[in-house]
Parts: C-alpha cells; structure tokens; sequence
C-alpha cells in the first residue's frame, strides 16, 4: 500500500424616515405643468421624471404610478399632498421608485419597499432629496456539497446570507429524488449516480438576485459492491478499499476524534517533533498502484497531549500533501471528503467540507492516475525519510459512514488491517452494514517492528 508523507444592500435614507402613512396627506387632477423636482436616471434603461405634485413621467421605461395612485390630488383640491414632493429615487433593480417630499413622507411604486418616513412629524428643516445606498445583495455561502448516496436519505443546507428583506433559494438542476426548500433545505432520496450541477438562485423582496453553481456527486453506496470483504495487511493502512474498476468519484464521512490528555511519552519526538499522528482519508489509487489522489485531516498531538494539531489537507502523488488553513476543524467535528472527476478531461475535484460549520474548501487539480481503486482508511502516516509515526491514543473509535463509488465496473472489497511488518491481526471486518464501519484502536499488539509501542488499528462493519 502507498504511504502518505506527512510534512509538518439594505435601503438607507438621508433622515430616519417613518412614514405618515403612504397616504398621509390630503390631495385634483393631475398637474401636468407642475414645477419639475428632480430626476432619477437608470442606465441603459430610461429615466424618470417627477412633479412637485407627486405627478411621474418615465422616458424608456416602464412607470410604477405616483401619489395620484394613493388618491391624493396633487398640491391642491380634495386631498392634497402635505408637503410638495422634492426628491426621486429609483430601485436599484429599475423595479420601483419612491417619492419623497419636503416634510419627510415617502411613497413607494413598483417594487420598492417600504421603510417608514418623517410625516406628521416635526423636522428642523424642510426634506431637499432622497438618497439610496448600494442594496445589500443576497450571497450564497455554500460552495460544496456533501456527496449523496443512491437510495440513502440525503440532507443538507445550503447556507446564504439575506438581501434586503427576506431571501428564498430555489434551483434548477437538481437530480432525481432531490428537492430544495426556499429556506435552503436540499433533501430527499437521489435514485441515480452521477455528477450534477445544481444553479442555485437567491432572491430578496427588491427582486435582487445571486445564482450560484454548485456541483453534487451521487455515487453508489460501497455495500452494493460486494458481500464478501477479504482481509489484508498493512504496515500503516487500517480501513477499506475497493479494487478493481475505473472509477471516477468517490464519496466518504467521518467524524474527527478526540484526543485524550497525556498521551505516552514516545508521541513527543526527538527535539520536540512529533512521534504519534493519525489521517483519516478518502481517496482513489493507492491500494494496488504508486498513483493516489486523496484527502482527509491530520491529528497530531502536540506538548505530550496537553494539545493537539488539526488540519486537513489534500494530496496527488508523487507531490507532498497541502495543507489547508483556510478550513478549521475541532474534534468531534463531522467532515465529509468528495472526490470526483468534472467533466473537464483529468480535471478533479477535491472537496472537503466540516458538516459541523457548514464550511468548506474544494480545489480542481489534473490527475491523470488508472483510478482503479477506492480507499476510505485511518492511517499512521510516515515522515520524509519513510519512518512510519505512532498512532496516537484514541478516546473513541474512528466510523466512516455515507460510503459511495461510481465506476464502470464492480471490484471486491477489501479490509486493510494495520500490523507491524505486515503481521497479520486475526481480527476480520465483518459484512459492511448501513454502508458503514468502525475502526478500533487494539489494546495490544506485536512488541516487534518499527511501530512497536502503538496500539495498532483494526478496522471492522459496523453491525
């Protein structure tokens, strides 16, 4: 088996405005020659004029009305305006405008909301203008996805920050099985594999809008590969693999363990460097070849276990792995590792994402290994010069769950069973169930080899 190297636009107003109310004045027919109080000019799209008797006229577009709309009559008759309208402004998606006059009161058309204003109110000074600030757009936070299972229940949120007012999501795109609530709830049973491409729309109540693509992998579930794992030694390796095939994606979870405190001496290396680290990872290639792309988190203890070092990272042999600091994880955290070939020739995309935050790092990287084997495995990584590294102590069992493969033809799965100088642990997985296993940290082992004074790992199904 390969060994991985471990190397160390809210609307904001001139005055607070809060309304009369919309129709707060009292006001004849239209004053067609009405002195001009301002204008609002929207590129590419027209214009708008407006009266000081609350008349409007559009040049290239489309008019929402004016305070006539509300009954009033202008700056005189049966219902006049309070104060003559002295600024105009437009809604920054051309969907609406608002008046505003000299006394504070502000009237909205088309689209635009309605925010309070200063009528019936005593102000210091008559109102001159209307200003609007950039609208805050709405923004889709999320940009990957945990990968989905064929006829395994799915769920996951699709995070966004609002615009102005309340913001729903909907989607184009979505495979079968699959829906999307406007709250950002994408759910349901995916019924068949393969990489989709989700667009997703937020939309506030200015009608403005973000669209954002976000790919979703739906691969087979691992159990439905085989019935009969085979057991295999490894000197470093403890988890599952499956081989052969061609296979262009691969899905996996796992939850990061905890570490308990006073770890045994030898995890402090010489001159302080570590002596104990473990990886959980995911990746394609590796079991039967020298070729591997592959991803996962880094546990390291650090000061004798006092504290420890979590990081994830991704790698594609023969280069280092890199590291990611832009993505925090804490134990107990959920992390899900997809990989996937896009439908850009040898272009992959790696994606780890801490379900737990909702956060995530994804990168596209050419690969161009026989992708010929699938791996989800707990590992003692080795250092630059091949020494593999202690496993440090455990508080818990390690559990990879959310099992998925796509690939043009179904290999046997195999169990990796980690064991000094590749001795062979009478411990076997069982069948896999619930597209699921453990790894369990042994409480002895073999006092010979490099790794002597580690508790080795023993992967097992989860019944």
């Amino acid at each position: 088996m390969m060994r991985r190297t471990l190397v160390a636009i809210a609307l904001v107003f001139i005055a607070t405005l809060s309304l009369l109310d919309h129709a707060g004045s009292n006001a004849p027919a239209m004053l067609r020659s009405a002195k001009l109080a301002s204008s609002s000019q929207q590129p590419n799209a027209g214009y708008y004029l407006a009266g000081s008797d609350g008349s409007t006229y559009a040049f290239g577009t489309q008019s929402f009305g004016s305070t006539y709309s509300y009954g009033l009559t202008g700056l005189g008759g049966s219902h006049p305006l309070n104060a003559p309208i002295v600024g105009m402004a437009a809604v920054p998606n051309g969907g609406g405008y608002w008046l505003v006059a000299a006394d504070g009161g502000v009237f909205d058309f088309g689209n635009a909301s309605f925010y309070g204003s200063l009528g019936n109110k005593t102000i210091s000074a008559p109102i001159v203008a209307i200003a609007v600030a950039p609208s805050s757009t709405p923004q889709i936070t999320t940009t990957a996805l945990p990968g989905a299972v064929v006829d395994q229940s799915y769920k996951a949120s699709i995070n966004f920050t609002s615009g102005a007012g309340p913001t729903t999501l909907t989607a184009t795109g979505l495979p079968p099985g699959l829906t999307l609530t406007p709250d950002g709830t994408l759910e349901g049973t995916p019924t068949t594999a393969g990489l989709s491409t989700l667009t997703i729309t937020a939309t506030d109540t200015e009608k403005t809008t973000t669209t954002q693509s976000i790919p979703l992998s739906i691969t087979n579930p691992l159990q439905g590969q085989t019935t009969n794992p085979t057991s295999m030694a490894s000197s470093n390796w403890a988890g599952y693999y499956v081989s052969p095939g061609s296979f262009k994606a691969i899905t996996g979870t796992f939850t990061v363990p905890s570490l308990p405190a006073n770890q045994p001496a030898y995890c402090e290396g010489a001159q302080g460097s570590p002596g104990c680290s473990l990886s959980e990872w995911v990746g394609i290639d590796g079991a039967t070849n020298s070729s591997l792309i592959q991803a996962g988190v880094e546990l390291t203890p650090q000061a004798n276990g006092a504290t420890e070092q979590i990081y994830p990272w991704w790698e594609i042999l023969p280069n280092v792995q890199t590291n990611v600091s832009s993505l925090a994880i804490a134990p107990g955290d959920q992390i899900t590792v997809n990989i996937f070939r896009t439908k850009s020739t040898n272009v992959w995309e790696i994606q780890i994402i801490n379900d737990t935050t909702g956060n995530a790092f994804s990168t596209e990287q050419p690969y161009n290994g026989p992708a010929a084997s699938a791996e989800w495995i707990a590992e003692a990584p080795s250092t630059t010069n091949q020494a593999i590294l202690e496993v440090p102590t455990l508080s818990s069992p390690i559990e990879f769950t959310n099992l998925g493969v796509n690939t043009a033809t179904s290999g046997s799965i195999s169990s990796e069973v980690q064991s000094y100088l590749c001795q062979l642990l009478p411990d076997q997985p069982g069948t896999l169930a619930n597209n699921s296993f453990q790894i369990t940290q042994l409480s002895s082992a073999p006092q010979t080899g490099p790794c002597s004074t580690a508790g080795l790992l023993s992967s097992s199904a989860k019944l």
